[in-house]
């Protein structure tokens, strides 16, 4: 059987038929209530053109999205346009051999026999940052858990030390915030207001990361990624200046923010369900036992896991995945042309009941295998799947694991009166106003 010619989707016949007031009402919430709206409109396969023309798919279901991102991988590749102003040809960004080769280069980074050293970093500096709350005082906590994992990405990855660059970092990714999915139709060398914005974040990153190569030389190389990536030559040879850049950058920006808005929404889930916070509390205590984690400590914080895989369900960092089909290929018996763009919507398919019973509540425990709170195999992807998924998985949730429980050993967070907490769903999903929350003693 022949595949049938497109899925459904919105057109103007369809879209003019539809009342106004409920037009402007989607539009006025932002981009996830439209996305929302034509997925229960026209089902898991939605088919629409975007303003050049080409055609583009969204997509929910978790067979559809297996495919694109396992069975048929070698027939996608990353569509990357948004970023590579900023992160050139790193390996978010990157495509074909030359991405292969540069995975293998950077894996051994994340080999196990590592991570030991980075999780005493990541403790190390989640103390020292807690040390210097004070009860009864309201912290914006997404700016802290931002600075807490830059400093701990920068310090573990890279051997250095953030402190001073901070408001830097944070003017940066508020500028790739800000622009990236508006690229220009302009060449580069045309000074737009856009190209100077987008420029100017790229000169500061710049002068963060470049003295950092340049400083880092044979005499005082270490075991972190940039000694790694510039001393250790892989199939190529040793990296250029500026694909070292690229790949530092990359790490840099991408290991911390996902990372921060995890734990950001973390917090916030557990300052709105007291039980689960105090269950996760019970465990830190008896696991820990008032000394500070280790990474001996991983395995046994079974449930602070459960709490931080249930908030990566509900509030996915990367809550979107864009594909481009680099072959004409089909998914879910649809035919796919070659240059057609794809959207894997993981928001929508980690919140769909069919796959999560009871998808808007918080309920760590569905994780666990006899709770049945998970329905498909293929419906929990927060750092992707296949061949790219996220190179830096294992040391995230190594990260939020011991980062959370360091905090909840210390302390309590509940959020602030007025706050008003919606998503903001731009390059990551982030809250779009600061979540404002009250320091409070840890209570037995």
């Amino acid at each position: 059987m022949s595949p049938s010619p497109r899925p459904p989707g919105p057109t103007w016949a369809t879209e003019t038929r539809r009342p106004w007031k409920v037009i402007y009402s989607e539009i006025s919430r932002g981009l996830l209530p439209i996305v929302r709206g034509r997925f229960e409109r026209f089902g898991d396969l939605v088919y629409a053109t975007n303003l050049t023309g080409t055609p583009l798919y969204s997509l929910r279901h978790p067979d559809h999205i297996h495919e694109v991102l396992v069975t048929r991988a070698t027939d996608f590749t990353k569509r990357s346009k948004d970023l590579e102003v900023y992160l050139g040809q790193g390996l978010f960004t990157s495509n074909g051999e030359f991405w292969r080769k540069q995975r293998r280069l950077i894996q051994p980074a994340f080999h196990k026999e590592n991570m030991s050293r980075y999780a005493e970093v990541m403790i190390e500096h989640t103390r020292q940052k807690v040390a210097t709350w004070v009860p009864g005082e309201i912290r914006d906590i997404n700016r802290e858990m931002m600075e807490l994992t830059l400093t701990v990405v920068a310090r573990a990855l890279l051997n250095y030390d953030t402190q001073r660059d901070h408001l830097t970092v944070a003017k940066a990714m508020g500028v790739i915030q800000e622009t990236a999915g508006f690229p220009s139709i302009l060449p580069r060398w045309v000074p737009t207001p856009l190209h100077k914005k987008q420029q100017a974040a790229i000169d500061a990153l710049d002068g963060i990361i470049l003295p950092m190569i340049d400083a880092c030389t044979p005499e005082n190389r270490g075991t972190d990624l940039l000694s790694l990536l510039k001393f250790e030559p892989g199939e190529a040879g040793p990296m250029s200046r500026q694909q070292l850049r690229d790949e530092l950058v990359t790490m840099f920006m991408a290991g911390h923010e996902t990372t921060a808005l995890a734990l950001t929404w973390t917090l916030y889930l557990l300052s709105q369900n007291r039980e689960e916070e105090r269950r996760m509390q019970a465990e830190v205590d008896r696991v820990l036992e008032g000394r500070p984690a280790t990474f001996a400590d991983l395995e046994r914080l079974e449930y602070v896991r459960l709490v931080v895989q249930e908030s990566l369900r509900m509030f996915p960092p990367l809550y979107l995945t864009p594909r481009v089909a680099a072959t004409d290929t089909e998914v879910g018996g649809f035919p796919i042309k070659k240059g057609s763009e794809l959207l894997i919507w993981t928001y929508f398919l980690q919140r769909d009941e069919r796959w999560f019973p009871d998808p808007a509540r918080f309920w760590p425990e569905r994780f666990l295998p006899e709770t049945q709170g998970v329905l498909h195999p293929h419906a929990f992807i927060p750092f992707g799947a296949g061949p790219r998924a996220c190179i830096g998985r294992h040391f995230a949730m190594a990260e939020l694991v011991l980062m959370l429980a360091s905090i909840a050993q210390r302390c309590e967070l509940r959020l602030a009166p007025g706050q008003d907490v919606r998503m903001n769903a731009r390059v990551t999903l982030a809250p779009q106003f600061p979540i404002q929350m009250e320091i409070l003693e840890r209570r037995s």
